[in-house]
């Protein structure tokens, strides 16, 4: 049997930190699941690496300095409308769980996939990933 191929992730964030880190986790950790393909310090940045790299998730901040997560998630609906969109952004955790519900309510209407607070990413990431591959793997199954 042919092993899965790994999901291919672009990942968006204006925290050059952060994507050092999330991307080395990935490669270090979740190499047989995942692909990091790039990543973008901006929204726009973002759009365009999406268009040329054609990633199957886009891991998405929220809250970035020239465009705002919210403003890039129809632009990347327009440009790659079968992308599955994970948002993230920074919030404590005593936050999260008082608003959390609120965040992924705004997500889901934005258009966003899932939400994952970023003191969850390593824990929920791969979780929600695959998830939404078998999701989507089920309905081109079926009729």
């Amino acid at each position: 049997m042919a092993k899965p191929k790994p999901v291919s992730v672009l990942i968006i964030d204006d925290n050059e930190i952060f994507l050092k880190t999330i991307s080395a986790y990935l490669v270090e950790h979740h190499a047989r699941e995942i692909q990091v393909l790039g990543t973008a310090r901006s929204g726009r940045q973002g759009i365009n690496l999406a268009q040329q790299l054609h990633p199957q998730v886009v891991l998405l901040d929220l809250k970035m300095p020239e465009m705002h997560g919210f403003d890039v998630i129809p632009l990347l609906r327009r440009v790659l409308p079968e992308v599955k969109i994970i948002t993230t952004t920074l919030m404590p955790h005593d936050i999260f769980e008082q608003s959390g519900e609120i965040y992924r309510q705004a997500n889901a209407a934005a258009g966003a996939d899932a939400f994952i607070p970023k003191h969850n990413l390593t824990t929920d990431l791969i979780p929600t990933i695959q998830k939404m591959m078998q999701s989507t793997a089920h309905r081109e199954v079926t009729p």
